[in-house]
């Protein structure tokens, strides 16, 4: 990608190329409909980012005992099979 940044005569035979191929109405429909994909993509990684993040609720410290309910244990006190 650098290089492309390097000499600006690549830079502007791809941007003819393109005025060539899409011709020069349908550019800035197409730069549109990118900028609102993109924006939509941001959005989405974002609210993706906020669900995922730990909260630390419920979370037990290493070396401690799991917790047992009584719904969760046999008359004995042994924990049953689920």
């Amino acid at each position: 990608m650098a290089k492309l940044l390097d000499n600006p005569m690549t830079l502007l035979i791809l941007v003819l190329v393109m005025l060539l191929l899409f011709g020069a109405p349908k550019l800035p429909g197409m730069a549109r409909s990118l900028g609102q994909s993109l924006r939509i993509f941001k959005s989405e990684v974002a609210e993706l980012n906020k669900d995922t993040a730990p909260s630390g609720a419920g979370a037990v410290p290493d070396g401690q005992p799991i917790p047992v309910s009584q719904s969760d244990t046999a008359p004995h006190g042994l924990p049953t099979r689920g």
